[in-house]
């Protein structure tokens, strides 16, 4: 008998993730025997948990918030999806554990929103929220969306400086997005512009009061304006800025389509197994 396979998530925190879910739908659809675990680790222990990890037998694991950008660092090779977006959230463990980086956020965004809301944004402007591993994720899809303009709203002045930097480093090295100007936003100004907002951010992850400059920024967003939120909620509620979004009169969607879409990636970047959407769909319905 084959020996089961053992995937897991790590991030700080992970007990909100329907992941394991998701896996074990896919699981029971491919016939693998196997198992996908969390695991909640601190930023200060993450370098000694993943070896911990991989002594356990973990062959495969996705990593979320706080780790997406530690990890690119950590990890022996990364893929060219990997270093198109510049961040990780998925590491398979190959032998005598050696670590290959990969990105399927990238993907798992792109198809969602062609999914839900298949929409012409080109020659508009995207405003992104966050400036983390999500972040770089959502970014690297605004490339190939046809965007004219991207801003970037992070907390934290420096952070957002750095990854400006950062994104249009990657701009200049890309073929494609050499249409793209990375604009920081000044203040309230530029807040009725976006035809797309998409939130990086963890705002919205728990019951955590909501900021006063989400909802003053979904209050002058103009009509047409599509809010998306990578949060999602594990009871099924909408997470702060999409619930806020669709509060002011505008369309919104949560982060649950792109979960499922970097699920799917994920577990057939592990055993070179597709499964479809809709499996994965129905196990968190």
């Amino acid at each position: 008998m084959a020996k089961p396979l053992i995937f897991g998530l790590i991030g700080h925190p992970v007990s909100q993730s329907l992941s394991p879910r998701l896996h074990q739908a896919a699981f029971a659809y491919t016939g693998l025997s196997g198992e996908y675990k969390l695991f909640d680790i601190p930023p200060s222990e993450l370098a000694k948990r993943i070896a911990d990890l991989i002594g356990t037998g973990v062959i495969g694991f996705n990593i979320t918030i706080p780790h997406k950008q530690a990890l690119y660092n950590m990890v022996n090779s990364r893929s060219q999806e990997a270093d198109r977006v510049g961040a990780i959230n998925a590491v398979k463990v190959l032998n005598d554990g050696y670590l290959e980086g990969h990105n399927t956020d990238y993907d798992g965004l792109k198809l969602a929103l062609a999914q839900d809301h298949p929409l012409d944004f080109a020659g508009k402007c995207a405003l992104l929220l966050g400036a983390g591993g999500a972040a770089l994720a959502a970014a690297a899809a605004v490339y190939n969306l046809g965007f004219a303009k991207l801003r970037v709203l992070a907390r934290d002045p420096e952070r957002q400086r750095a990854f400006i930097d950062f994104v249009r480093e990657r701009q200049n090295n890309l073929a494609k997005a050499k249409h793209l100007t990375v604009i920081e936003p000044d203040q309230q100004k530029y807040w009725n512009e976006p035809a797309l907002v998409i939130n990086a951010t963890s705002i919205g992850l728990t019951e955590e009061p909501q900021p006063e400059w989400m909802t003053e920024l979904t209050g002058q967003l103009p009509p047409e304006c599509f809010c998306f939120d990578m949060v999602y909620r594990k009871n099924g509620t909408l997470p702060t800025f999409a619930r806020l979004a669709q509060e002011h009169g505008l369309e919104s969607q949560a982060g649950l389509d792109m979960l499922i879409h970097q699920a799917r990636l994920s577990f057939q970047y592990w055993t070179g197994v597709p499964v479809p959407f809709e499996v994965m769909k129905k196990a968190v319905l």
